[in-house]
């Protein structure tokens, strides 16, 4: 009996031991899942950062495309401007040259007469590119009126094909009644 007795108090004693062992195993594996987890947790907060970050650049992106963009049609505006106003001040300079030389008491009659022929024909000329430029911008017009009537043209065509595909839902749904009822007696 004593072998038993102490063949039980060594395996007691082994289980004893496995025991502490299975105890540090498993802080262990807590220790390492509470690890896992804090690690998984700044890896979601760390790919919604990410996320948040590419929108944002995507944004950013965006926006400066619009941006140069803007820019871009802002220089064209600037030098069409500058060229207008720099054709303007051609043509007041021409017109100040053309008043001083016929208000000059020295010019005879006949510099005087080439003079305002000068200033009559570059009149005439601008009164023609506008006249020019009205008719373009007339004829622009009148092509996106015809494109617009077209455009009311086809919206009331389809308006008018929706009224009357509802109309023959209608009919098809009464009739569909019609048919379950005489169905049902």
């Amino acid at each position: 009996m004593s072998e038993k007795q102490q063949f039980l108090e060594s395996e007691q004693e082994n289980n004893h031991e496995k025991e502490k062992v299975v105890d540090i195993a498993e802080r262990q594996v807590a220790k390492i899942r509470i690890e896992y987890q804090d690690a998984e947790t700044a890896r979601i907060q760390f790919r919604d950062e990410l996320e948040t970050l590419k929108y944002c650049t995507e944004r950013t992106n965006s926006d400066l495309e619009v941006r140069r963009g803007e820019v871009n049609q802002l220089k064209k505006d600037i030098k069409t401007k500058e060229e207008k106003l720099a054709s303007v001040k051609r043509n007041v300079e021409e017109a100040k040259e053309a008043l001083e030389r016929a208000m000059d008491g020295t010019l005879t009659a006949e510099q005087r007469a080439i003079a305002a022929d000068e200033f009559l024909n570059k009149e005439e000329m601008w009164v023609k590119e506008i006249a020019k430029e009205i008719r373009r911008l007339r004829e622009q017009q009148f092509k996106k009126n015809e494109a617009l009537q077209q455009l009311k043209t086809t919206c009331s065509n389809k308006e008018a094909e929706i009224r009357g595909s509802q109309a023959a839902s209608k009919n098809l749904t009464s009739k569909l009644n019609k048919i379950d009822q005489e169905a049902l007696k």
